[in-house]
């Protein structure tokens, strides 16, 4: 009976686990499953500056996928978002708030190594800023498109790319 309980839990589980806006916090938590033009329709965003957005899916999947970037002070906000081509409309699918952010760190979206290897699904990270070419990560998150879902991951095996190498600078 033990065993089955087990592997309820086990196949049970994930489905659970993978509700969309599980990394959101309050307030932002009330912005999950909206649909805005642009994320300047939230009153939550004032006092925000907008660090850009990046394209997490490849042009020619039919689900468009995307993270956009807001700071104030030490604190980046960052939407994972469903893009619909058709109506130019995004849906916040999570919010990832990224507390005591030090001016030494900086937030690295889909040029990022898990175990020295390129990752099948985007990795966001924050990174501790070196002179080296892979920047170590301080907090790593992995984008998990195929199930509409971003996961917190550990840093340990995260690497970014930081700085060019030096035989492509000119």
């Amino acid at each position: 009976m033990e065993k089955f309980m087990l592997l309820s839990v086990w196949l049970i589980g994930p489905s659970v686990y993978a509700q969309v806006g599980k990394l959101a916090t309050v307030p932002w938590k009330t912005l999950i499953d909206k649909t805005c033009k642009t994320e300047n329709e939230f009153p939550l965003l004032k006092g925000y500056t907008s660090k850009g957005e990046t394209k997490l899916s490849f042009m020619e999947d039919t689900d468009q996928y995307s993270a956009s970037v807001f700071s104030k002070g030490n604190i980046l906000i960052v939407f994972f978002k469903g893009i619909s081509k058709r109506e130019s409309l995004s849906t916040i699918l999570d919010v990832i708030e990224i507390r005591d952010v030090q001016k030494s760190q900086e937030l690295k979206i889909n040029v990022c190594r898990y175990d020295g290897a390129d990752s099948p699904q985007p990795i966001m990270a924050l990174v501790e800023r070196s002179k080296q070419e892979w920047w170590k990560a301080v907090k790593a998150w992995v984008f998990q498109l195929d199930r509409i879902r971003v996961e917190t991951i550990s840093s340990n095996h995260v690497t970014c790319l930081g700085v060019e190498p030096k035989e492509d600078r000119d």
